[in-house]
């Protein structure tokens, strides 16, 4: 995967959103959504899914292995009941009071960040993310 694109994939965005809410990603082979309300749509439609069908299924292409092989344990690929079982995991582990704990601790870092921004104008979102 280009590195320029994990680290800013704006541009890219701005660049595919030209054509429309929806493009066809090459390196991938599916087609992605650009817009809100494209994504929105989709995601509200029980016949889109996730998880690719097996009989759909094609390697990837080669500089995009190390990229599926860490996206193949995500959460957020997974339908229901896997999804629902390993929410469920994740909801247990961030209750209220775990994120009221942790509370210090991002606001900490959150300065920590802030006192390294350039006094010169800059861009907030690598400078912050």
């Amino acid at each position: 995967m280009d590195p320029d694109f994990i680290n800013d994939p704006y541009p890219f965005y701005d660049r595919v959103r030209v054509d429309g809410p929806l493009f066809h990603w090459q390196d991938y082979n599916l087609v992605c959504a650009t817009s809100y309300d494209a994504v929105d749509t989709l995601l509200r439609d029980r016949r889109f899914g996730r998880e690719q069908p097996d009989e759909f299924k094609t390697p990837p292409p080669v500089h995009l292995r190390p990229f599926f092989a860490f996206e193949h344990h995500s959460m957020l690929e997974r339908e229901p009941p896997t999804h629902t079982r390993l929410r469920g995991l994740v909801v247990r582990a961030f209750t209220s009071r775990r994120i009221k704990a942790l509370g210090p601790e991002i606001h900490a870092l959150c300065h920590q960040l802030i006192d390294q921004f350039s006094a010169h104008p800059f861009d907030l979102l690598p400078a912050f993310a």
